[in-house]
């Protein structure tokens, strides 16, 4: 009767564990900061995740992926690297000035300055994209 009683108090605190757990990992009503989000689109971008990068943005085209593939295979680009500054806010808009260097295999680096958009849309932070920002 012991071991049974051992065993559902056992049983009992796990599931407690899980449940707390998975509260503090879903957080329902906190959304994402900019900080969080261009971090998250770096870091996508970084590591060639092209449909986490999608996935970041509001309204991205439906080539999107094809795109940033398209670009990455035509330069050889062999890695990428970011230096983000800090996230400016104004209302519901953000940015970030960042210079991005990109290896290209048999041409060495390329680097240059940009600017990663953001802004609120149904209460989310989200990248905004579009063609004439991609480089």
């Amino acid at each position: 009767m012991r071991k049974i009683a051992a065993l559902a108090g056992g049983i009992l605190l796990l599931v407690l564990v899980v449940a707390v757990s998975c509260g503090g990992v879903r957080s329902p009503g906190r959304t994402a900061t900019p900080e969080e989000v261009a971090q998250k689109y770096f870091l996508a971008w970084g590591a060639g995740d092209f449909d986490a990068m999608r996935r970041l943005v509001a309204d991205p085209p439906p080539d999107f992926t094809d795109r940033h593939r398209a670009l990455s295979s035509a330069l050889r680009v062999t890695s990428v690297e970011f230096v983000p500054g800090p996230v400016v806010r104004q209302g519901d808009q953000a940015s970030v000035d960042y210079e991005v260097t990109r290896g290209l295999f048999g041409l060495g680096h390329w680097s240059f300055h940009a600017v990663l958009r953001l802004g609120r849309r149904h209460g989310r932070w989200q990248v905004w994209w579009s063609p004439g920002f991609a480089r």
